[in-house]
């Protein structure tokens, strides 16, 4: 941001909240260098407020967005670019998957009369999930062919096994079905971590899940977390720098914490299903992203006890 001539400033050499912003009333074109190894949140936010830009007389009129490094979470990249271009009516054009150029001078206003937000297959995940470990019959309807790069969670249920169809505007999964387990590369993917984790501990075989160096500055540390709360269930988990090995083994009851992350809390549940009683601490935090979570997982027959 301030490469871009915007006066900001937090606490400390690291920059720590309170953050102090000084508008200008205007943003200025220019480019700016994000490091790729982390998070893809950095090259969204500047996607959404770049086009806002206005060019100074005789200064640049486009911005510039590059990625430094090997990036992660492309897709979500792309899903920024697909809705800004759909339901905000932006335009940007990539000169590679690590570099962007952004005209300045742009406005936001939809294509259409309106725009119909897709259903989320990061929240869609734990439903299709729930239904591959247990007996049942479930249609997740909802889910387009988009660029959310969590679409994955489909393929990789059916290549353990999952009997999962494309039906209408949504999934039908019948349930249980024997699983086996897989190798995931999870760079792009990286909500899908503990709910892959979840799944696997089912799953005939050794799951490993690969790629994740970038899942320790999420909501919890997501390599850790899984593998803590899950082995509490009797999972065989073991984790290295960037990746998970699960192999699949029964599962019991027993009481987890989610760690105050709404993926942890929501995988700790559906891993519990096949067995159950399980006793989840911090299962509040689904409020984040999927605040009717648990009302949905009872309506399709789990048996929930609020304390």
């Amino acid at each position: 941001m301030r490469d871009l001539g915007i006066d900001v400033a937090g606490q400390g050499e690291g920059h720590r909240a309170p953050v102090v912003v000084r508008g200008t009333g205007r943003i200025t074109p220019g480019i700016a260098h994000v490091p790729g190894g982390k998070s893809s949140q950095a090259v969204s936010g500047l996607l959404l407020w770049l086009p806002l830009a206005t060019s100074a007389d005789g200064g640049p009129a486009v911005s510039e967005v590059v990625i430094d490094g090997t990036p992660v979470s492309g897709p979500y990249v792309d899903m920024t670019i697909e809705v800004l271009g759909g339901g905000g009516g932006s335009r940007s054009e990539a000169v590679s998957p690590t570099h962007w150029r952004v005209p300045a001078g742009q406005h936001y206003r939809l294509t259409d009369s309106s725009y119909r937000v897709p259903g989320d297959y990061s929240s869609a995940a734990f439903l299709l999930a729930a239904a591959c470990l247990t007996p049942s019959d479930v249609w997740v309807r909802g889910l387009r062919d988009d660029a959310q790069g969590d679409r994955a969670i489909v393929t990789i249920l059916r290549d353990m096994g999952g009997r999962i169809e494309r039906e209408g505007d949504g999934f039908r999964v019948r349930g249980p079905a024997p699983l086996r387990g897989v190798e995931v590369d999870c760079a792009a993917t990286p909500d899908l971590v503990p709910i892959l984790a979840a799944v696997a501990c089912h799953a005939r075989g050794r799951t490993v899940l690969g790629n994740l160096l970038h899942l320790r500055n999420k909501e919890s540390d997501r390599i850790e977390a899984p593998v803590t709360e899950l082995a509490k269930l009797g999972g065989k988990l073991t984790a290295s720098s960037d990746a998970i090995v699960i192999e699949g083994r029964e599962l019991h009851g027993g009481v987890v914490d989610s760690w105050n992350d709404h993926r942890m809390a929501m995988s700790l549940a559906v891993a519990a299903l096949p067995k159950g009683g399980v006793e989840i601490h911090g299962a509040e935090s689904v409020l984040k992203s999927y605040p009717t979570f648990f009302d949905d997982l009872s309506a399709l027959g789990a048996f929930l006890i609020d304390s």
